[in-house]
């Protein structure tokens, strides 16, 4: 066992420094600085700044230090006034200061003599570009995305980000899809055996999604990809509110017009004429004016499916999914440097009915429910001049349950039946049971505020706990099968060969991690600022029952250096580097489960007047002993760039991004000389992978009628393995390979797998350009708003490969890879774009509340191209399995290969 005295030894020091602030970083709060001048440029001590929420009314206030210099940390998102005033000089009110999540607002301002007391009234800025932070964030606040055309999830926007590819999971600067952290107010909601997003947010309690794609600090960490932090709305001084009724119809929408490109079939599909309505609701305001406020959000759609025809029975049907969400908070301040939030948001859907297995009735379908809760809280507070603090604990709960979705014509208490004669399942579903994914957190950190030497030091210390599990209970519905030599679905008889009892029981897998960090952030002279940080993380895992899987420590650097080129912090040269390791997920630990899932199981015989035992067949588990040398994943990141802000709320910037991954993990399989198998979990020196990427980016923030924000991403990704943990290069080295062409035939499975053979360019590698904008102005008494959203990227890759089957002892094991003919995505489809858009006009009643409509036309232009490859398999022969495939290989077979056609969207609109 490796030792913990570090991390116990950075627990004991965070105590010292903090108290009771023994967790981690807080993603809530921000911070406004500044320094005021006199008109010749010399430093004014003494000026009283104030602070004053615009949406809560509070107020701070500060004095200048010696150097003009004033600084209020732990800021609340939100806007704020700052009043600057000072016995003999002009008094200054700048309004309109955005402070956002984990950034710094800086307000440089100069304050002429006057004989008399005077005071100028301007708007302030709201820098797009901050030197504290080097991380390239793209923040999108609700008064922009509000009025945008845009699928109404946290997933869609993180889409605008650079160097994301796809929606949902999406590859994010070279990595995978389950390389990402999902946050909900700073809590992680990221699933905790997939790796993957594993909640959804109300949309309408969103107030601002902040996706991190790169050079994050030493506060984040677990993720090679992006950190994607949902902030949810808190309430105001002012009761406010919306209510929305939102529609689309699938028979309004285009047809598709494509047609298969070797039968010249029509892919048009069957428009269903049916409502896809949703209402939502939201309510804020004060509980407690200038104290304590509310915030409510509500949410829901019946979204119809189908009709669905299935095989044999020709059964149709369809179904309708009941989505909710809903989100409340409570937010305080106990005093002016005292603030604390609590809040709670969920997400049941339900019920899906899910093909698993080949159902050919619809009582062999799987009815499937799924969602979460999650209850969130967090404290921050000022000690003295010098010291702030974060506090915070959350809980994230994912759960899918599964089971019988009708028993009207069932038999044998709804039993599952597969039938030999089709090779299909009847009666009922093939799964009932549930997973569950349940993440408990605690996070806190606590700052110093100090001056070493000439040079201001912001000392950070902070924590991350969190506990994890993987909980799986899978059985046939009613705990048996039967399998019959024929069913008639149609009488609800069958001629019965065996049955099988499987033994139930779930099988839960745990996690811990645990991570420190110290940074120190600090100005060398007047344009220098540097960003130096250190990350420990600890991550511990256990099997279903006990047996350790994962024991890992690690230490990663993060140095960031902004020069200020004008000395107005407009302009900023930057580098970055940084070390950042993937958490194993959940799934891995799964594999040493000792519980088997679907398996353990009692088998009877018909011996044509009833069944009798014929066979007891018990799988123990797996016994494989876990690796714990194992590292976990990292990427070592390289960032250099330029920003430029060209006003207040203007910037564009440049940057060029490496990356190199490292300890890539991956599986051995093979069969030792007795036959048996053999599994092993290794850190995999031959396996490589790397990206190289420019980003061009500009925001504009809404002001002055309009906002935009845009990138052009110019990217490589490159390597031979793209896998988790499970890639093919260590795989059956020691086998004989038969591949699917009479013109290559048996070969070394080494040869098949080699890290050579499978170096190449993954599918998600490819330039991308997004742009949202926005334009709002009052026409008469209707404000209008247009909004757009443009995505243009290159086409997916693919290359020709073909499958290549494991033989032992010249015998088929029915396991197939890869046998690529050239290298992997060495051809790439031709570029897609599409272009959204929104109308939006609203009325203003009695200066109370706005009713309007908004119209959205999605894929305006109606582009239908080929998106997505239907084959990608080849060969050489002469075979009609060769030809078939030869002919097949590269096109777009099916509808879902190519963009969906314009489609539209329309709602009421209600605000007060």
């Amino acid at each position: 066992m490796k030792t913990r005295f570090l991390s116990y030894g950075l627990a004991c020091l965070l105590m010292v420094f903090g108290g009771t602030a023994a967790f981690a970083q807080g993603f809530q709060v921000g911070t406004v600085s500044g320094q005021v001048l006199d008109d010749t440029g010399g430093a004014l001590p003494g000026v009283t700044v104030e602070l004053i929420s615009e949406d809560r009314g509070t107020t701070r206030v500060e004095l200048t230090d010696s150097q003009g210099d004033f600084r209020f940390s732990q800021v609340p998102v939100g806007t704020y006034t700052v009043v600057i005033s000072l016995t003999g000089f002009q008094n200054r009110t700048l309004t309109g200061n955005r402070v956002s999540a984990d950034k710094n607002t800086r307000l440089n301002v100069t304050l002429p003599l006057s004989a008399i007391q005077a005071s100028i009234v301007v708007t302030g800025e709201a820098p797009v570009v901050d030197r504290t932070n080097p991380a390239v964030d793209t923040s999108i606040p609700e008064e922009t995305f509000e009025k945008l055309p845009l699928g109404r999830s946290y997933q869609t926007l993180m889409t605008s980000a650079p160097g994301v590819v796809g929606r949902g999971n999406a590859n994010v600067n070279g990595a995978l899809r389950n390389s990402n952290v999902f946050l909900f107010d700073g809590v992680d909601t990221t699933d905790t055996t997939t790796g993957t997003f594993g909640a959804n947010m109300n949309f309408e309690a969103i107030q601002e999604a902040s996706i991190i794609t790169a050079a994050a600090s030493a506060e984040y960490g677990r993720a090679t990809g992006a950190i994607v932090n949902v902030i949810t709305k808190s309430g105001t001084n002012e009761l406010e509110g919306s209510a929305k009724y939102i529609i689309n119809n699938d028979d309004w929408d285009e047809q598709n017009k494509t047609t298969h490109p070797l039968t010249g079939e029509s892919f048009a599909r069957t428009k269903n004429d049916v409502d896809n309505i949703t209402y939502t609701g939201t309510l804020g305001g004060p509980l407690w004016r200038d104290r304590l406020w509310f915030f409510g959000a509500y949410s829901t759609n019946e979204q119809p499916r189908g009709p669905v025809q299935l095989p044999i029975s020709g059964d149709e049907y369809t179904y309708t999914v009941d989505f909710t969400t809903q989100n409340y908070r409570l937010t305080t301040q106990l005093t002016p440097t005292q603030n604390l939030w609590v809040k709670f948001d969920d997400d049941p859907a339900g019920t899906f009915l899910v093909r698993y297995g080949r159902p050919a009735e619809i009582e062999a379908l799987t009815a499937q429910d799924q969602g979460g809760e999650r209850w969130a809280g967090q404290y921050t507070g000022i000690l003295g001049d010098n010291f702030s603090y974060e506090l915070m604990y959350g809980t994230n709960d994912s759960t899918i349950t599964v089971g019988s979705h009708a028993a009207d014509r069932s038999l044998t208490n709804g039993a599952l039946h597969f039938d030999l004669a089709t090779n299909r399942f009847y009666n009922g579903p093939l799964f009932e049971g549930f997973v569950d994914r349940p993440r408990e957190q605690a996070v806190g950190a606590i700052s110093y505020f100090t001056q070493l030497g000439d040079n201001d030091h912001e000392l950070k210390f902070g924590a991350d706990w969190q506990k994890l599990n993987s909980s799986n209970f899978f059985a046939p519905s009613n705990g048996q099968m039967f399998i019959d030599e024929s069913f008639d679905h149609v009488n609800r008889t069958f001629v019965p060969l065996l049955r099988r009892d499987y033994a139930m029981a779930p099988s839960t897998s745990s996690g811990e991690l645990l991570a420190f960090y110290a940074l120190d952030k600090f100005e060398v002279g007047d344009r220098l600022f540097f960003n130096l940080g250190v990350r420990y993380e600890e991550q511990t895992g256990e099997s279903d029952i006990g047996r350790q899987t994962v024991d890992t420590q690690t230490i990663s650097p993060r140095l960031s250096g902004s020069y200020d080129l004008m000395g107005d912090g407009r302009a900023l040269v930057r580098g970055t580097y940084g070390r950042y390791y993937q958490s194993i997920i959940q799934d891995f630990s799964d594999n040493f489960a000792a519980v088997p899932q679907y398996r353990n199981f009692t088998e009877y015989i018909w011996n044509g007047t009833e069944f009798v035992f014929r066979r007891e067949v018990d799988f123990s588990g797996s016994s494989l002993e876990a690796n714990l040398d194992l590292e976990p994943t990292y990427v070592d990141e390289i960032t250099v760039g330029v920003q430029y802000q060209l006003a207040g709320d203007f910037g564009v910037g440049a940057r060029y991004l490496w990356r190199e991954w490292d300890d890539l993990q991956d599986d051995i399989v093979d069969f030792d000389a007795e036959g048996n198998d053999i599994l092993r979990f290794v850190n995999n020196p031959d396996a490589t992978r790397e990206y190289n990427g420019l980003q061009l980016t500009l925001e504009k923030r809404f002001s002055r009628n309009w906002a935009a924000i845009a990138n052009y991403t110019i990217s490589e990704s490159s390597g031979n393995y793209y896998s988790d943990f499970e890639g093919a290069l260590l795989d059956y080295t020691n086998q004989q390979c038969e591949v699917q062409d009479e013109n290559i035939g048996t070969v070394p499975c080494a040869d098949v797998n080699s890290p050579s053979r499978h170096e190449g360019n993954p599918e998600f590698d490819r330039d991308q350009f997004n742009l949202l904008g926005l334009y709002s102005r009052p026409v008469g008494p209707v404000n209008l708003s247009v909004g757009t959203n443009v995505q243009w990227s290159e086409g997916i890759r693919f290359a020709r490969r073909s499958l290549a089957e494991v033989l032992v002892g010249g015998e088929s094991t029915g396991t197939t890879y890869s046998y690529f003919y050239e290298d992997p995505g060495s051809r790439q489809l031709g570029s897609i774009w599409t272009a959204d858009l929104s109308l939006e006009g609203t009325y203003m009643i009695a200066g109370l509340a706005e009713i309007g409509v908004k119209a959205e036309v999605f894929n305006v232009t109606d582009e239908q191209k080929q998106d997505d490859v239907t084959e990608t398999l080849f060969c050489t022969d002469d075979t009609s399995l060769c030809q078939e495939r030869r002919e097949e290989f590269g096109l777009g077979l099916t509808r879902g290969a190519y963009q969906s056609p314009r489609s539209y969207r329309a709602s009421v609109v209600l605000r007060f």
